[in-house]
């Protein structure tokens, strides 16, 4: 069966799944239906999908997501070059970033004028100003996601297993999470700067935002400088030199700043890029002797505390449990969070604080209503998958489908990697 995989990236630009499907065809129907499952599911449509080449997948993309911005993953376009070219050509220095100009006589080249056709997909210049976030800058994530799937799947499971399988991956991703949120947490950062921006930026990101902000930062502080500040109808317009390394003019860049709403245009468009400010508002903010970054400028979706506490603590393994008893859980589990990262450098308050704990402990295990009845298979399968055992069991055996791929027991070669073998055996 065909594994689809939906993947996202969190508040510290890791790779994480919010979904997956199993198919038995790769047919227009079939990703429709699983887009459609996806909808459901989440309740609302993404705002932007990146996917490759697949006719299939674009067709069903439009027909159940037309609201979303889709893009063409550029790891997978530039990954077809070695095949859709010759070796000569492909070894000229400057070939990857001329290649969609069609340069070189190129242009009787089928693949070559469907790119051209399609540039407004896939090439970043058409939309700078879409919150990409990085994405299109990053090797591809789908490709990352589904080799982190194959080391803990085979082609010969059966479905117990790879749904075995499957949790066990999700299980690690979220234990990721976990420990990054907590070293976030913990993290005590050394500053370099005496401006409060620094330790703004330190208190609301997690801490792979906080390296990027915190660069942008010291780029406004030690390569731009402000050359002009006029006020023209409450705005003050500022013009901005960054230098490179070499103390070079590198570009000019005009921020407007409007206070004391603090509402900022800028030439650079990096927040909608990427999400973060540029270095050139941040020395714009510097010279306004502003302490703070502007709460309309701190994206969301980087924030340390995005992830609610209510979403921290799993409905005992997908059972369901009343929204008030929910709600009481995991006020109980922040509650404790909150506890043990205060004392956990205090040693005689953490002491009383087990002494305190233990002693409920010990009421709750001499109450018979809390025992947990372990010998019962029905309950350990509840608490466990968060379902009971049905009466009548009807399980299907799935059709045999070859896919793509399926059956050799083989890894794939790529057209690409043919064409770097043929290559070699040529020379």
């Amino acid at each position: 069966m065909v594994f689809v995989p939906f993947t996202t990236i969190d508040n510290h630009k890791r790779s994480v799944t919010v979904g997956a499907g199993l198919l038995s065809n790769e047919k227009i129907e079939s990703y429709c239906w699983l887009l459609e499952a996806f909808l459901k599911a989440h309740g609302k449509e993404p705002t932007l999908l990146l996917t490759d080449q697949d006719p299939v997948i674009l067709q069903a993309v439009e027909a159940v997501f037309p609201n979303a911005e889709h893009r063409l993953c550029l790891w997978h376009i530039t990954k077809k070059l070695q095949a859709k070219v010759s070796g000569d050509v492909l070894k000229i220095t400057d070939f990857r970033n001329r290649f969609n100009k069609l340069d070189h006589n190129l242009q009787d080249k089928r693949w070559f004028k469907d790119m051209y056709r399609r540039q407004t997909s896939w090439i970043p210049t058409y939309f700078k100003d879409m919150p990409m976030h990085g994405l299109m800058k990053t090797t591809s994530r789908s490709e990352s996601a589904n080799s982190l799937f194959s080391k803990y799947s085979h082609h010969g499971n059966f479905l117990l297993y790879f749904m075995v399988n499957y949790d066990t991956m999700i299980g690690k991703q979220r234990n990721m999470q976990r420990r990054l949120d907590n070293e976030t947490k913990r993290t005590r950062h050394k500053f370099g700067m005496s401006t409060g921006l620094e330790q703004h930026a330190a208190k609301v990101y997690t801490n792979t935002i906080f390296a990027e902000v915190r660069k942008e930062i010291y780029k406004g502080a030690w390569n731009c400088s402000i050359d002009s500040v006029e006020n023209i109808n409450g705005w003050q317009v500022v013009m901005i030199t960054h230098l490179d390394k070499r103390r070079q003019v590198k570009t000019k860049c005009k921020v407007e700043l409007k206070l004391p709403e603090k509402e900022i245009n800028y030439t650079c468009e990096l927040f909608k890029r990427m999400g973060i400010l540029c270095r050139h508002v941040f020395a714009v903010l510097k010279n306004n002797h502003i302490e703070e970054i502007p709460e309309q400028y701190i994206l969301r979706r980087w924030r340390r505390d995005i992830i609610s506490s209510y979403l921290l603590v799993s409905k005992n393994e997908l059972a369901e449990i009343e929204d008030e008893t929910f709600k009481l859980l995991t006020e109980a589990y922040s509650n404790m969070e909150y506890c043990l990262e205060r004392l956990h450098n205090d040693k005689e308050k953490l002491e009383d604080f087990v002494k305190t704990t233990r002693a409920m402990r010990r009421v709750f295990e001499q109450d018979p209503v809390n025992t947990i009845a372990l010998d019962d298979s029905d309950e350990a399968v509840f608490r466990l998958f968060g379902v009971s055992i049905p009466e009548h069991i009807e399980v299907n055996v799935p059709p045999m489908i070859h896919n793509k791929g399926s059956g050799t027991k083989k890894r794939m070669v790529s057209a690409a990697e043919r064409a770097t073998t043929s290559s070699k055996s040529g020379s």
